[in-house]
């Protein structure tokens, strides 16, 4: 567990047969909340890191941008120790959490929808997720200029508790096809980041990065 930023907590599992790195985040605001699960092995690994930040709080939110095995494996995992948090997720994903027959009290949410408090605002991008373009989401959270990258803007190698430096625009401006299977969505998305200024990333997978 790494503090990479203020009040935001990343747990990390690196991967050495393919040379990557999952995190997952804890953003420990006025309503604690958990960006991306880990799969369940994962979740059982840091859940007792999790208790120990909380320390006797609740856990509020779950953010899951879409049904990756490293983005939800192990939602019921964190639901079993706090089954009160909300998670916010898209409607799609939501269908197919609850086909999984994970229950749990899903905060559907849309692109352009914000949820705000006294210490943070939340703002969501729409996220064509896999090679099936699934309706997922990206999170940014305006208040402390945190995006939550799911798994665009990733690299290679052992990036626990490491950050690394970039610009918003080449990092928004190098999503493509290869990430998003169709021209038209990459389009889309692109213009949709752009609408945004993060001075930090918080990546799904490798090293996060300060925008200069």
């Amino acid at each position: 567990m790494n503090c990479i930023r203020k009040n935001l907590y990343q747990f990390s599992q690196y991967r050495r047969e393919i040379n990557i790195s999952d995190h997952q985040y804890l953003l420990m605001c006025s309503r604690p909340m958990l960006i991306y699960t880990g799969t369940h092995a994962a979740a059982e690994a840091t859940l007792p890191e999790i208790e120990k930040l909380l320390d006797g709080r609740e856990l509020s939110c779950i953010f899951v941008s879409h049904t990756g095995a490293d983005e939800c494996g192990g939602l019921s995992v964190i639901l079993e120790r706090y089954p009160h948090a909300q998670v916010i997720c898209s409607e799609h994903t939501a269908r197919q959490l609850e086909g999984f027959g994970i229950p749990g009290e899903f905060c559907v949410t849309r692109p352009g929808m914000k949820y705000e408090g006294d210490d943070y605002e939340l703002q969501f991008v729409e996220y064509p997720s896999d090679s099936h373009l699934l309706p997922g989401l990206l999170m940014y959270e305006a208040k402390s200029g945190v995006f939550f990258s799911s798994d665009l803007m990733m690299r290679a190698g052992d990036g626990a508790g490491k950050t690394t430096h970039s610009t918003w625009k080449d990092e928004v401006h190098a999503t493509n096809v290869r990430q998003v299977p169709n021209l038209s969505m990459v389009h889309q998305l692109r213009k949709d980041l752009m609408k945004l200024s993060p001075d930090f990333v918080a990546v799904g997978h490798g090293y996060c990065m300060i925008m200069d």
